[in-house]
């Protein structure tokens, strides 16, 4: 099938469930692009960053101009979407550093470069099987920035029932709230995670 035809069919098919059912586009365009059209996670999110955030800018323009906008209470969300920006080379030094592998969740696909040797991709009930699996055997999971949501984990009494886990995270709030940890770092998590990389030897 052509590679145009695939784009027309999945922008379609989005829009007719989005229409119909009202799901968020990432939920649907997000995975035709990765599995029917067969792009790479990297254009994947940046073609839906580039749909999203004109609507996005237009709309906080409307809703600041309107008054509906609490700004003193909005603005503080901004921090959980850039969490991860610039951290690719970070977390890939540390791996090939102690010779482990990479994983994901759905948030995190762009984090780091799909081509990567140690990155096994998305983990969870619509994750790939290599790096659920990993994930499950680890020994120490080093979570940076995750919820721990149940689509990620499956059954929460199964997770990972072998390993110690680290979780580095801004919100204090997510720390301990889904899965139990043995350790929980709050606070920035590139430094924290830097700070980790630097005392590995």
């Amino acid at each position: 099938m052509p590679q145009k035809l695939r784009f027309v069919l999945s922008g379609g098919a989005a829009g007719l469930v989005c229409g119909l059912f009202g799901a968020g586009g990432g939920m649907v365009l997000v995975p035709l692009l990765l599995r029917f059209c067969k792009l790479e996670s990297r254009t994947v999110f940046a073609s839906a960053l580039s749909i999203m955030l004109p609507i996005s800018l237009v709309s906080l323009a409307v809703c600041a101009l309107s008054g509906g906008l609490p700004l003193r209470e909005s603005l503080p969300y901004l921090g959980g979407g850039v969490a991860g920006a610039g951290m690719a080379k970070d977390i890939c030094a540390l791996a090939d550093k102690i010779d482990a592998f990479i994983g994901c969740s759905f948030m995190g696909l762009s984090a780091v470069p799909s081509e990567n040797r140690r990155f096994l991709g998305m983990q969870g009930m619509h994750g790939h099987y290599a790096s659920s699996m990993a994930q499950d055997e680890a020994d120490v999971i080093l979570a940076v920035g995750v919820r721990f949501s149940d689509r990620a984990t499956g059954k929460k009494s199964r997770y990972a029932k072998n390993a110690k886990i680290i979780h580095l995270d801004l919100d204090f709030s997510e720390i301990n709230k889904n899965i139990s940890v043995e350790v929980g770092v709050c606070g920035d998590i590139i430094d924290s995670f830097k700070r980790i990389a630097d005392a590995v030897p």
